[in-house]
């Protein structure tokens, strides 16, 4: 025999639509914070190439080697000069500039 009390019902359904919409909004959430952390990673990286290349600039020098014949960088007879820039559809995400002795 069911006992049927319909003064449970309604507050049941309005929990179970709270935590489903909860749940679609934590995982949107985490979509779009994916999103943002992503393009906060390629700076990091552009930097990060950036600085390997300045390296390598001061290892030719020490062997006595002209670094522009092994590396992308210009010399303009006081500073060597490195860009680095991460694409994305021909859009330009990120772009460093930088000159060193």
């Amino acid at each position: 025999m069911l006992i049927e009390s319909k003064r449970g019902e309604v507050p049941v359904v309005i929990l179970v639509i709270g935590v489903v919409a909860i749940c679609i909004f934590a995982l949107l959430s985490f979509a779009f914070s994916f999103n943002i952390s992503n393009k906060d990673f390629i700076s990091i990286n552009s930097l990060e190439n950036v600085s390997a290349i300045e390296e390598q600039v001061q290892f030719y020098k020490n062997l006595g080697l002209n670094p522009e014949n092994y590396l992308d960088v210009k010399y303009d007879g006081k500073f060597y000069h490195v860009s680095d820039k991460q694409m994305s559809n021909g859009e330009i995400l990120f772009m460093v500039e930088y000159e060193f002795p």
